[in-house]
C-alpha cells in the first residue's frame, strides 16, 4: 500500500510539474505573440515625431534670429549666446548672457515658439529660459545662478 501512495504521489508531483511548464510555455508564446503584433505598430509609428528636424529649424531660425540683430552667431558651432535640447514632444531653447541679446530678438523668439506651436497642432512644449550668466558660469557646481526669464509653451501631457 506504501508503495501505490508512493507512485500516486510521484505521479501528481509529475503532473504538477507538466502544468507548471506548460504555464511557463503559454506565457511565453503570449509574450512573443503580443511583441509580434506589436512590431508591425512600432516601425509604423517610428519617426512620427518630428523632433530631430524641428529642433534643427527652431535652432536655425534661431540662428537667423540673432543674426538679424547683429549678434555674432556662427552656424554649427557651440555659439556663447545659446543653445537647445530637444526630445519627443519637449524643445528648449538656452539662452545666456540674456542682457546682452536685444530684446526684440528676445521677442522674435518667443513668436517664432509661438508661431510652430499653432502650426505643429499645439501638440509640442516649447521652454525657453534665459540667463544674465555666461554658459560657463551656470555650470559651475552649486553655483545657484536662477533663469532670469523663463517661458513655457504648451503644456505637459
Amino acid at each position: 500500500m506504501k508503495g501505490s501512495e508512493i507512485a500516486m504521489n510521484n505521479e501528481m508531483q509529475e503532473r504538477e510539474k507538466m502544468k507548471e511548464k506548460s504555464r511557463i510555455t503559454f506565457i511565453a508564446v503570449r509574450i512573443f505573440l503580443v511583441l509580434f503584433l506589436l512590431l508591425p505598430y512600432l516601425q509604423a509609428n517610428a519617426g512620427k515625431h518630428a523632433y530631430p528636424e524641428l529642433i534643427d529649424h527652431v535652432a536655425h531660425e534661431t540662428r537667423e534670429i540673432l543674426k538679424k540683430h547683429g549678434m555674432p552667431v556662427k552656424q554649427n558651432v557651440e555659439n556663447p549666446w545659446f543653445r537647445h535640447s530637444a526630445s519627443p514632444g519637449n524643445y528648449t531653447l538656452i539662452f545666456y548672457l540674456s542682457d546682452e541679446i536685444p530684446l526684440e530678438a528676445k521677442l522674435d523668439v518667443i513668436r517664432l515658439c509661438m508661431r510652430l506651436y499653432q502650426e505643429r497642432g499645439r501638440k509640442y512644449l516649447f521652454r525657453i529660459v534665459m540667463y544674465q550668466e555666461a554658459q560657463a558660469d551656470r555650470h559651475r557646481w552649486f553655483s545657484g545662478i536662477e533663469p532670469s526669464f523663463e517661458l513655457t509653451i504648451g503644456k505637459d501631457k
